[in-house]
């Protein structure tokens, strides 16, 4: 008997380290690096756009092939029906014998010399549109790590407010209990407590609120990162302490113009355009191309009575083909074209100011955040002092319970806007980096 008790008191054990176990394993401690990382290998849209790459890397392949040969074989096998002779009146009509086994094979070859340009324009824009395939690749994993960057620093951000709203709780918490036995002692009175039993609701109510935040933060997360969505994501805590660079907005600007990957995608567009362009004009040009061919076919039909034998001849020569109605419909084409080009142009600068827009707003937003950082630093320090003031005059009955909530006020608005201001100023910090495609 005590031999059982000691195997199941054993097994009672396993079994809670094997749960202890299991709940440690959901939780996943992630850096930023570490997100890159998952979005790199595991983000569905990031796949679609490398596979839609793939895809635009064989159009440049089938659009070399264009400059090979067309070769083309065909073999037929019939069965002749006897021939019927006639006047031209359709009468006097006579039935005259066919060979009735046929066969046939035809080999031909067409080798392109000059195409105007047409088959090294297609090739070009195969090429151009392989790299808009790269671009989209860049621009979608850009707004991946945005988004997930935007959802991490929350994450850390509701996370370190459930940490000042807890300390926030437990102090109010005693605070009550001493306000009770200063009650017993006539000195506090009933409606004070109940007061402070109202605040301490409310920073109850916010906390679950907060609480709410942070799963709907982890879900996104875990589900950029096709995660399980029962992973509790653990931000690293010491991307607060990273030391972040105050660039001058130029250096921003000139970052955002050399890299930007609206200005490339435009760029490209153009390029393609202009492929599209000389593919177009190559249509007021003739295409030359080398012909040849070989034809074995029987019987011979086209003599009466027909000759039941193989005939077998073979040709080479040059083939000269002009599309004329291009003469007067390609104009329309290019002058499409041309407006199209410079509508771009138009466009390409219009982006370029809507960048300097962006990162000089994006830069007045991260300096303040730098601002805001040394002053809530400050304001943290001088709301504790406080803190510790008067909750110890009030604790000698020297100050007010409005003092005393004033001050738990004034501590926990000091706190959450210190993690605040550090959290702004990293995530404009990487909003600079995105807006000048440097992520």
């Amino acid at each position: 008997m005590c031999k059982l008790r000691l195997l199941m008191a054993i097994g009672v054990l396993l079994l809670m380290r094997i749960n202890i176990y299991a709940q440690e394993s959901q939780k996943m401690y992630l850096s930023i690096d570490n997100l890159y990382d998952l979005i790199e290998t595991n983000n569905k849209e990031l796949k679609t756009a490398k596979t839609a790459r793939n895809v635009a890397q064989q159009d440049y392949n089938v659009a070399q092939s264009n400059r090979l040969p067309d070769l083309n074989v065909s073999a037929t096998v019939s069965y002749n029906g006897n021939a019927t002779i006639m006047d031209r009146d359709f009468t006097n009509s006579m039935s005259a014998q066919t060979p009735h086994f046929g066969n046939s094979v035809m080999v031909n070859l067409y080798q392109p010399i000059y195409s105007g340009g047409a088959i090294t324009g297609n090739i070009n824009l195969a090429k151009s549109q392989s790299q808009m395939a790269d671009i989209a690749i860049d621009n979608t994993r850009d707004n991946m790590k945005i988004a997930v960057i935007s959802c991490y620093l929350n994450l850390f951000k509701c996370r370190n407010l459930l940490k000042v709203y807890d300390e926030n709780i437990i102090l109010t918490e005693k605070l009550i209990q001493n306000m009770h036995s200063s009650n017993e002692q006539g000195i506090v009175l009933k409606n004070d407590i109940t007061r402070y039993e109202l605040r301490l609701s409310t920073l109850k109510f916010d906390r679950t609120t907060i609480d709410n935040n942070i799963k709907v933060l982890n879900y996104n997360i875990c589900s950029h990162l096709s995660l399980n969505p029962s992973i509790e994501i653990i931000p690293d805590s010491t991307i607060i302490n990273q030391l972040l660079p105050i660039d001058g907005v130029e250096y921003w600007k000139n970052l955002s113009q050399n890299n930007s990957l609206r200005l490339k995608t435009i760029h490209t567009q153009q390029d393609i355009l202009k492929q599209s362009d000389k593919i177009t004009r190559s249509e007021y040009l003739p295409h030359v191309g080398i012909v040849a061919g070989n034809t074995l076919e029987g019987p011979i039909t086209y003599e009466i009575p027909p000759i039941d034998k193989n005939i077998n001849y073979w040709w080479v020569g040059i083939n000269v083909s002009y599309n004329i109605s291009s003469l007067f419909k390609t104009n329309k084409k290019t002058l499409r074209n041309k407006l199209e080009l410079t509508r771009l142009s138009e466009h390409l600068s219009a982006t370029s100011e809507d960048l300097n827009r962006e990162i000089e707003q994006a830069y007045i937003l991260y300096t303040q955040a730098h601002q805001q950082l040394s002053t809530q630093l400050k304001n943290v320090e001088l709301a504790t002092e406080n803190y510790r003031i008067v909750d110890k005059r009030f604790n000698n009955q020297l100050a007010l319970l409005t003092d005393m909530l004033d001050a738990s006020t004034a501590k926990l608005d000091a706190e959450t806007r210190l993690i605040n201001a550090k959290i702004n100023t990293i995530y404009y910090y990487y909003q600079l980096k995105f807006i000048s495609s440097t992520l």
